[in-house]
């Protein structure tokens, strides 16, 4: 007799929507009155993610009713046997159908439970498939074949066991963290050089597609890299992203906290956090030597972080500062707004809440005469989103804002400086930046303003180059 066992598992944090998994897994059904089903449980895997899993799993021997039992899977691949207790919470005698609803777990059960739950072989077989539409070559073959059926599953076991064995206290924490560090790093690195070799943008974009959706229900168990990736203002980097970074700080529970710590310790993270620090500094130099105020243009503000960490820490300055900040994202002018304004109350302050791409358009930019004639306009955040036409157009509306002593600051990433920090962002989080170096933008710049002085300096990272500009 096969009875149909809806199991679920769970804990108190997050749920997510997760794909239909078809599984295949050696294990043991016991129930309390001594029946047991044994062999080979099949079914589907309805949801994995920190908030638990749910399984809808045919088991030979399940009795009609009853109530207290346990399910043991494994072992397999290496993972050792896991053990979850819970009860037949409901029955249907007509369709055979059973509910089990196991207790709470805690982390290490549950990440015992996992490698054992996802991804199934039918799983990779689906997206490797998919994958050969675009690749249909033999050796591309063979390499699709090889990345997602040995190395995607080698990169899930692998941060699996180092999580479960630091919840356990088995390995300390550093060495763990490094663990988790190097599968991160190792599977980006495949990954970007499986791309080189399609050489194919199509290609490309479905095994990365394919390669989150496998890789989704564990990594997307972090806040942070979930955030990064589901965008949910509509575009990369938003104010709450940059916060978080800012902040350098973990916000998920359990397992997930190994996973955040990880996206913080990316070189573009730690790049993003000296880069603020560094226009802080130009800011705060260009304040303290002035003897009137100082008119300033913040261009895609988010959370304005930098005039809030100038402002905290040397208040008087203030009374120097004449600004202005402007973003599409109105919940960011209002955040951002309120804050400085706690910090500073009498702060001058005006808030543009426009799309940037409008300051190309003379028209749009009529309602607002307080953006012209500013001293310092500057955008830190914006440049490496932007195609070389596009750029160009934003370099020289940017220009026109200057007063005839303004310098324009445009911070942009260097493609030369680190290869491998752009992988994290892309192949994780679907996050892209057009790549390029100090003179290919250089020569953007001198193209946009003919003629304009231009220096360039670094930040601590000395991954992200900062070009002062002025007219001559």
């Amino acid at each position: 007799m096969y009875a149909v066992v809806a199991m679920k598992t769970e804990t108190a944090s997050e749920r997510r929507i997760f794909p239909r998994n078809p599984v295949k897994i050696p294990g043991k059904l016991t129930f309390e009155k001594g029946r047991v089903g044994r062999g080979i449980l099949e079914g589907t895997v309805l949801d994995v993610g920190i908030g638990g899993a749910r399984l809808l799993v045919s088991v030979p021997g399940a009795p009609l009713s009853g109530s207290g039992m346990s399910l043991q899977l494994g072992p397999l691949n290496g993972h050792r046997a896991a053990t979850v207790t819970g009860r037949l919470a409901w029955s249907n005698a007509a369709s055979g159908a059973h509910g089990v609803e196991f207790s709470r777990l805690d982390d290490i059960s549950l990440e015992e439970l996992k490698p054992f739950l996802w991804p199934s072989s039918d799983l990779i077989r689906s997206a490797v498939e998919a994958c050969l539409k675009f690749a249909p070559e033999e050796g591309q073959e063979k390499r699709v074949r090889a990345f997602f059926e040995g190395d995607v599953k080698g990169f899930l076991s692998g941060q699996m066991n180092a999580v479960r064995a630091l919840l356990a206290r088995e390995i300390e924490r550093v060495s763990g963290q490094k663990e988790i560090d190097f599968h991160f790093d190792r599977i980006a690195d495949i990954g970007d050089e499986l791309d080189q070799f399609l050489a194919g943008k199509l290609a490309g974009i479905e095994i990365k597609k394919a390669f989150r959706d496998l890789i989704g229900p564990w990594v997307y168990k972090s806040r942070i890299i979930r955030l990064a990736y589901e965008k949910p203002r509509g575009y990369p980097g938003d104010y709450e992203m940059l916060e978080f970074i800012y902040n350098d700080r973990t916000v998920t529970p359990g397992a997930g906290k190994y996973l955040d710590r990880y996206f913080l310790n990316n070189g573009y993270a730690e790049a993003v956090r000296q880069r603020k620090n560094k226009m802080a500094e130009i800011i705060a130099r260009r304040l303290e030597a002035a003897s009137v105020p100082v008119r300033v243009l913040d261009i895609a503000c988010g959370s304005c972080r930098e005039i809030l960490d100038i402002l905290g820490s040397r208040t008087p300055l203030a009374g120097r500062l004449d600004l202005t900040i402007l973003d599409q994202d109105t919940e960011a002018v209002d955040f951002s707004e309120r804050r400085l304004k706690k910090v500073a109350p009498s702060l001058r302050i005006q808030c543009v809440k426009q799309d940037v791409l409008n300051l190309l358009k003379p028209e749009a930019v009529a309602p607002y005469p307080f953006l012209k004639n500013q001293d310092l306009v500057y955008s830190i955040g914006l440049a490496d989103y932007f195609p070389d036409r596009i750029l160009m157009k934003f370099i020289r509306g940017c220009m026109d804002l200057l007063s005839p002593i303004g310098e324009f600051v445009l911070a942009h990433k260097d493609r030369d400086a680190d290869h491998h920090s752009p992988l994290l962002p892309d192949w994780f989080c679907d996050w892209k930046f057009y790549p390029r170096n100090e003179w290919k933008v250089g020569e953007l710049i001198r193209a946009a303003s003919p003629g304009a002085a231009i220096e360039a300096e670094r930040d601590l990272s000395k991954r992200i180059i900062f070009f002062r500009i002025k007219r001559r």
